[in-house]
């Protein structure tokens, strides 16, 4: 074999070496292009999920915020009710001592009324005394018919 062959062959299988190592690079550069969108896709899915655990923590904190006020509110409420409550246990004890004040004004008011009718009826014995019978009992007549009228 000559050298001349012997060199060609070398060249060709260096030649056909270099075909190989360029698909291999070629291959290589395509997965480094395919980890680094994979790492560009990574990246852009942690910055979301950031993004929106911050925001987690802003409305955590807003509905804490808003809890604390309902939670004081609350409290003043009941403190308002306490103070409501007593004031109208003072105003049912005050409403109980009028309620017996009225029954006691009612029992003197009926007291009144039997003391007028039997002023009348005193009154009506002294004037009708001193009439006929007959002139009395006409006069308690009309007096019956007018009463039974009103």
């Amino acid at each position: 074999m000559s050298y001349v062959y012997l060199r060609r062959r070398r060249c060709y299988q260096l030649l056909s070496g270099l075909d190989e190592l360029e698909e291999k690079a070629r291959r290589l550069q395509e997965l480094i292009k395919q980890e680094r969108d994979l790492a560009s896709a990574e990246a852009n899915k942690r910055d979301e999920l950031n993004a929106a655990f911050k925001r987690l923590i802003t409305e955590y904190k807003q509905l804490k915020n808003r809890r604390d006020d309902l939670i004081k509110t609350l409290r003043d409420v009941r403190a308002k009710k306490d103070v409501v409550f007593k004031e109208l246990q003072q105003l049912h004890e005050k409403l109980k001592g009028r309620e017996t004040e009225v029954a006691a004004i009612d029992k003197i008011d009926k007291q009144v009324q039997r003391l007028e009718a039997a002023l009348q009826k005193a009154e009506w014995e002294y004037q009708t005394r001193s009439m006929s019978t007959l002139a009395a009992k006409n006069l308690e007549k009309e007096i019956e018919e007018l009463e039974g009228e009103a």
